[in-house]
């Protein structure tokens, strides 16, 4: 507190030194709480202010639009922690759209769905986790916390929980696979974009060049082609919340086929970074072949699959190639001895030359 009151002179000093006053009705000094954007903040916990909780809980129905509005917006600010809250809100947020207002028991059952839901006021003390394979409980884990943790974001609480429970664990090859898009690139031979898929058990990966826009259908075509074909279904899929993931399509067809799917956000990250760091992998390849014409990155792309998945995983301690077939990959290549073939090969081996050479200048340049 002695610090706190220091550093308060000092700002409450500059603050008259150049003539600037804080309006006393709107600060608070010396408090042992406070309310801030709804919430009562002390040195230990931070929780939901129990007034606007109460606010919500006696909340009248709704007998006009703007009554509603008036709802969904006091509920608007908790219930955004609230797992599948736009589903749960949506009879409501769609009846804000009709001109004439409807009061039905579908919107009666919602409203108190939001308000029981947007109620639920914890404060946590702890953080506890249950690992399970197929079903069967591998181990616990729970931990109580101290004042750092209480002192958490809602946000960064609930990444702790989510750390704490993870994916399913494959047993075999393309069993739990991910997907990701690689978007924003100079448009080469019609495709603008990299479909990029993931086997969790290998770490082999696809990569697919898609014409752009694609839709739900037409990834899932993709998916099929190069993945279903090859290996079967997988029994999950981990994938960002793209608007071709979350289409009704998307979730209906799997949900039919029997394979899960598990979707990240900004605050529950259900991935394990896996895809974007090959993202990061494959931008970098494909910038430093491609550099000099960067609309020619769909020729190298299957190089640059061939290149990632016969390289050596710090993980698995041999290549990807080798954890999903069983050998080791042979070496690609054709001697610049063997010019003469003919004046294909030939042209082939010059331009592969020349792009090493190429390549050799662009590392001399990032070592120098």
């Amino acid at each position: 507190m002695e610090s706190h009151q220091e550093h308060l002179q000092l700002t409450l000093k500059t603050l008259k030194e150049n003539q600037l006053f804080a309006n006393l009705n709107k600060y608070s000094f010396g408090q042992g709480k406070l309310e801030c954007l709804g919430h009562i903040i002390s040195g230990e916990w931070v929780v939901a202010d129990p007034s606007k909780i109460e606010c919500m809980t006696r909340w009248h129905v709704p007998a006009t639009i703007k009554d509603l509005r008036g709802f969904l917006g006091l509920t608007g600010y908790y219930t955004k922690f609230v797992r599948n809250n736009g589903f749960i809100a949506r009879p409501l947020t769609e009846l804000l759209k009709k001109i004439r207002f409807e009061w039905s028991t579908t919107t009666q059952e919602a409203f108190y769905k939001l308000k029981r839901a947007g109620s639920h006021n914890y404060t946590c003390l702890g953080v506890g986790a249950v690992l399970m394979q197929e079903g069967r409980v591998i181990t616990f884990f729970s931990k109580g916390m101290g004042p750092r943790f209480l002192a958490m974001s809602t946000y960064e609480k609930e990444l702790m929980e989510v750390v704490m429970a993870p994916l399913p664990i494959p047993e075999q090859a393309w069993e739990h696979i991910s997907m990701d898009f690689i978007l924003g690139l100079p448009k080469s031979k019609g495709r603008e974009v990299i479909l990029v898929i993931v086997d969790k058990f290998t770490k082999f990966r696809h990569f697919i060049a898609l014409i752009h826009p694609y839709t739900a259908a037409s990834v899932a075509k993709v998916f099929i082609d190069t993945v279903f074909k090859l290996y079967g279904l997988p029994k999950s899929i981990v994938s960002d919340r793209y608007v071709v993931f979350v289409r009704n399509f998307w979730q209906a067809l799997f949900s039919r086929l029997g394979t899960s799917l598990h979707l990240s956000s900004a605050y529950h990250p259900q991935t394990d970074g896996q895809t974007e760091r090959v993202n990061d992998c494959l931008e970098t390849y494909l910038r430093c072949m491609t550099n000099f014409k960067p609309s020619k990155w769909v020729t190298w792309l299957p190089m640059a699959k061939w290149w990632y998945n016969t390289s050596y995983h710090t993980i698995l301690k041999l290549s990807p190639f080798e954890a999903l077939f069983g050998y080791a990959p042979p070496q690609f290549g054709i001697s610049s001895g063997a010019q003469g073939v003919s004046s294909a090969v030939d042209n082939y081996i010059e331009h592969r030359q020349a792009m090493k050479l190429y390549s050799r200048s662009l590392l001399k340049k990032l070592n120098t």
